[in-house]
């Protein structure tokens, strides 16, 4: 999986041996990242989608995304998952690990996902909802939450530098 973190970026040569010794299965989340041919792009925000062109381009998405006309895309129903965590009830990163757990994958890469901070130019695609630096770090605090939970059945490996790893 790739997330829109700068660390995507920053520590692409991790990514690049990662994906050499590996050969995966590349999805990435809401963006279409320069220097990688993904296999798939999962989107389960419908604004995320609309910015994307999806010419050449196979989606995941979820079934609150209506895709437009010549999509090649596999639809996924919505309520089925998105996590359980109020806090996390949208995020794209944990709705991708579970639907994927979903389909039996039992071991993940995960690159670009780096975490919030407030006010940090860092953040790919700022959360309007989280407008202090209170709110960002009870976001940060759930997906902590939510990983430790997927981490009972589920291997994850952050390839870059994460603050959920």
């Amino acid at each position: 999986m790739i997330a829109p973190g700068d660390n995507h970026i920053d520590q692409a040569s991790r990514i690049d041996e990662c994906i050499r010794e590996k050969d995966p299965t590349i999805i990435s989340i809401g963006f279409v990242p320069k220097g990688y041919d993904p296999d798939y792009v999962f989107c389960s925000n419908p604004k995320r989608y609309e910015s994307i062109d999806d010419s050449g381009h196979r989606f995941l998405m979820t079934s609150n995304i209506r895709p437009r006309d010549g999509c090649d895309a596999m639809m996924f129903n919505y309520s089925s998952y998105i996590s359980e965590d109020q806090s996390q009830i949208d995020n794209a990163g944990i709705t991708l690990i579970d639907l994927l757990r979903a389909c039996g994958v039992r071991r993940i890469h995960l690159a670009g996902m780096d975490g919030y901070g407030f006010r940090s130019a860092r953040n790919s695609f700022p959360d309007p909802r989280l407008s202090s630096d209170r709110e960002v770090e009870v976001f940060n605090e759930g997906v902590v939450r939510v990983m430790k939970n997927i981490r009972k059945d589920t291997e994850l490996i952050f390839v870059t530098d994460s603050m959920y790893g």
